[in-house]
């Protein structure tokens, strides 16, 4: 504080302040704790925390790439109104969340298919025949990068599975 910030501060005087380390204390680091370590205990329990939720982001991802297969298949030869339009925002939301975990869990291909389907769910209204198609080509590739374990945008099968995908787009986009 500045003497125009304390008025009871005596000109020449310096007030001293103590400022605490809310992170430190949330952590659960003492003031007596060598400053900058984190106890041994804590961090292997934060690693048990982070393979926890690994286990569990690796599972929900599978639930979701089950909605979005479901919801699909309920979907795709709906005609146009309401309950496509409804059903087509379930697959675009659950399409998001496999993106967003299977990227969490290393998947990186089925993420990419996912962004893929999310994006193309999102601008089209899938009342085309040819728009169908490459929807389900996106579905494939993601189920068949789940049930595979195909992880790696660079593995040899994926690309074969992106081949298969551009080739629904080029000859139906």
């Amino acid at each position: 504080m500045t003497e125009l910030e304390n008025p009871s501060a005596r000109p020449g005087m310096i007030q001293m302040i103590r400022i605490q380390n809310f992170l430190k204390r949330k952590l659960g680091i003492k003031h007596d704790e060598i400053e900058g370590q984190i106890a041994p205990e804590r961090i292997e329990r934060a690693e048990k925390c982070i393979e926890n939720c690994a286990d569990l982001a690796a599972s929900k991802m599978h639930e979701f790439i089950e909605l979005v297969t479901q919801d699909w298949d309920a979907m795709k030869d709906l005609d146009l109104g309401e309950e496509r339009t409804r059903i087509s925002q379930d697959v675009f939301i659950n399409a998001h969340e496999v993106h967003d975990l299977s990227g969490l869990c290393g998947h990186d291909l089925c993420a990419h298919f996912a962004e893929q389907l999310r994006d193309y769910i999102g601008k089209s209204d899938l009342s085309l025949k040819a728009q169908r198609v490459i929807s389900q080509a996106l579905v494939d590739a993601i189920q068949v990068t789940h049930t595979q374990d195909i992880k790696e945008i660079d593995d040899p099968r994926a690309a074969e599975l992106k081949a298969m995908v551009q080739k629904a787009i080029d000859q139906y986009g």
